[in-house]
């Protein structure tokens, strides 16, 4: 007998028909996939993989697959060729399956596994609201006229449109918050928005605080002092301490022994 490895193609079957590439659905919907072998013999049969290039991790399909369909194609001498199908359904689809690629790979005689040539895959792109990703401290500090440079990000799909709101007013469009010399009225809540045509999502409020710069000047300078009675009181401590061992070592000499000879500290007082 001639083994014919076989032609392999997918199909996205919905109830308008059936389209061959990429398929586009809404998150927690469910998706037909159809795998088919044309002009082969023996029939083979069909194994299912996800991969997801966002975790970089392929898996092995195994459920809600449905029984293989074999049909004949045509006839060469007195051998039937075959058209062999087989089905899957890959139900709530959730965010993380988006740009995922569903692959098939015909299982055959005249094929090794992972043979491009019994191998096709097609990708999903599935659609859902954004989702705002926000890891901002509880409140921002900015001395008056510093730049500033705030980034928004969201995923989505079809890719997110951005609004940056001020004390719940519109401030700015766009993923970045931008203000080149931020002054005293600029402080406020500022909250990022993210949108498509499924809906919207919303950061929490980020408190963005002006310091004036007579005001930083000042704090500045609170500090240096601050930081110079730390060092003063810790050389302090250290010299008391030291003054009560010099002490306590004097205390313990003999009366015959020289005082500059057996005791070489320098006491206070």
């Amino acid at each position: 007998m001639v083994i014919l490895p076989p032609s392999v193609l997918f199909m996205a079957f919905f109830t308008e028909g059936n389209l061959l590439g990429n398929v586009t659905v809404h998150v927690n919907d469910t998706v037909n996939l159809t795998c088919t072998a044309k002009n082969v013999k023996p029939a083979p049969d069909f194994l299912f993989y996800k991969y997801r290039p966002a975790h970089n991790t392929t898996e092995q399909i195994t459920e809600n697959i449905y029984p293989a369909v074999v049909s004949p194609a045509s006839s060469a001498a007195d051998e039937l060729l075959l058209i062999v199908s087989k089905s899957l359904s890959i139900v709530a689809l959730t965010t993380d399956d988006d740009e995922s690629q569903i692959i098939c790979q015909a299982v055959h005689a005249g094929l090794q596994i992972g043979d491009p040539a019994g191998r096709t895959s097609t990708q999903l792109s599935v659609e859902f609201k954004p989702i705002v990703k926000s890891n901002w401290p509880a409140k921002l500090e900015y001395v008056s006229g510093t730049s500033v440079t705030i980034l928004c990000y969201a995923r989505g799909n079809p890719a997110p449109e951005f609004t940056w709101m001020k004390d719940n007013r519109t401030f700015q469009n766009g993923a970045v918050l931008s203000i080149s010399e931020i002054e005293e009225s600029d402080q406020g809540r500022y909250t990022c928005v993210a949108f498509n045509k499924y809906g919207l999502d919303r950061s929490d409020d980020v408190p963005v605080i002006v310091i004036d710069t007579v005001n930083a000047g000042l704090i500045l300078a609170m500090v240096i002092v601050a930081i110079v009675v730390m060092v003063v009181v810790v050389a302090t401590a250290f010299l008391v301490a030291k003054n009560r061992v010099c002490f306590k070592q004097k205390d313990k000499m003999t009366v015959t022994a020289p005082p500059l000879k057996r005791f070489k500290c320098l006491c206070l007082g």
